[in-house]
């Protein structure tokens, strides 16, 4: 059986706090046990926010090229030269929507950039600048402390081409041998031998982290899941990337 549990009463995250610190007493305080093979998605959200990664609009410049693209999106173009700064390159846009591939490679609307949830008027969060690091930090203070071996995915809230609504996938990770189930190989119920099937665990489990972490004042940042086989080890997020030379979906 597979559990997904909320982590109750994680506090308002501001600029230098320890999330792994602050998650560990909300464990001790909220009688909950960590053991190994678990897994904690943690909501990218509270981790920039820690690292600082909180902008103020009012400080930044925006470029000419930021002004022309302001002519045909619909946004400040401020928040356009972060998108520009914190990209490798614009993939596509339309009057309400920038996506862009970000510095880790990342397809995304907007390069990550969030205005919601900020606490302070004209401020934006940016995405980690190495989320993968950003969980390894979470991964060894919690294994330190509790001698457990776990799982660390920290998530955003992403779309995806030609679906309806976004869902939470996951941009950093700690923890994984195989971020990506391979099936190729293997044969069905009937028979047939699998030929591509790949299956993203690092998205699903973030995805159903998402069901109960919410995206407004009902929100809970962590959630822990237990029950969950995977191979414990070291990879990267950046596995869970298409190359581009198979991707359909972009020019270049």
């Amino acid at each position: 059986m597979i559990q997904v549990i909320k982590i109750p009463n994680i506090p308002l995250i501001n600029p230098g706090d320890d999330i792994s610190q602050i998650l560990l007493d909300t464990l001790k305080k909220e009688s909950i046990q960590i053991e190994s093979g678990d897994v904690l998605v943690i909501a990218q959200a509270i981790t920039s926010k820690s690292e600082n990664r909180i902008i103020d609009l009012k400080s930044i410049t925006p470029s000419q090229i930021a002004k022309e693209y302001a002519k045909l999106v619909e946004k400040n173009p401020r928040i356009i030269e972060l998108i520009l700064r914190e990209s490798n390159k614009v993939l596509k846009y339309n009057s309400h929507a920038m996506i862009v591939e970000n510095k880790n490679g990342i397809v995304c609307a907007n390069a990550g950039i969030d205005q919601s949830n900020t606490g302070k008027k004209d401020h934006v969060t940016l995405l980690p600048v190495d989320p993968d690091n950003s969980a390894l930090k979470i991964q060894e203070k919690i294994e330190k402390a509790t001698k457990k071996t776990i799982g660390i995915i920290i998530s955003d809230t992403q779309g995806r081409p030609f679906r309806k609504g976004a869902i939470n996938v996951g941009i950093g990770i700690a923890g994984f041998k195989n971020p990506v189930k391979n099936f190729k190989g293997r044969m069905d119920l009937f028979g047939y031998e699998l030929q591509t099937t790949e299956v993203n665990i690092i998205d699903e489990l973030a995805s159903a982290a998402e069901l109960l972490m919410g995206e407004s004042d009902e929100g809970f940042p962590i959630i822990l899941i237990k029950g969950f086989k995977f191979q414990l080890g070291t990879s990267s997020s950046a596995q869970l990337i298409r190359k581009k030379e198979e991707d359909l979906f972009r020019d270049g």
